[in-house]
């Protein structure tokens, strides 16, 4: 999770030993993820997360592996949820030129906010990938990580907080003010 495509899909055919190519298996694979891509569902809390954020005046980006056209298809169902983010940066973006684990990525999504962070150390980043938390903490910024529960625990060690759903997040930590009914 969190690789640029080529890098997953390399190791995915060492992992199980596919008689093809990276390039082969991400054609074959292609039409079919697209397909799911539109059906894609949010994580538990997402939406009262991004609505209290918005609410409370606080700028939000989406800082994403997937390419602009994969992004796209996955927000088909929550169109009106992402108009409320400040801006979008995929893994295709110009400025990204190395994908997570480097923090190209969270920096050029930060750069792009209408008032910048002063620093790094100013920006909250919600991960759910080891190559992602490992691109936060370069980048010098916080990292709340809420990873897939079948991810082995030693790879979420870098993340300044590890929980298992977004409704557990508590803001307060970070100087935010909490979720209100």
């Amino acid at each position: 999770m969190g690789l640029p495509p080529i890098e997953s899909t390399k190791v995915l055919i060492d992992s199980l030993d596919l008689p093809m190519t990276p390039e082969e298996y991400l054609a074959e694979a292609k039409s079919k993820l697209e397909e799911n891509f539109v059906d894609a569902d949010l994580m538990p809390g997402a939406t009262e997360l991004i609505q209290h954020l918005h609410k409370v005046g606080i700028p939000m980006a989406v800082a994403t592996s997937s390419q602009r056209r994969e992004y796209d298809l996955k927000v088909t169902k929550h169109q009106e949820l992402f108009k409320l983010m400040s801006h979008v940066v995929c893994s295709d973006d110009p400025l990204v030129k190395n994908g997570k684990p480097a923090p190209d990525i969270y920096l050029a999504a930060a750069q792009r906010f209408t008032n910048p962070p002063k620093s790094p150390s100013n920006v909250l980043v919600l991960e759910d990938a080891a190559s992602g938390v490992q691109a936060a903490k370069t980048a010098g910024m916080l990292c709340v990580m809420v990873p897939d529960e079948r991810l082995d625990p030693a790879k979420t060690k870098l993340a300044d907080k590890v929980i298992k759903s977004l409704n557990e997040l508590d803001l307060n930590e970070f100087g935010i003010s909490s979720v209100t009914s």
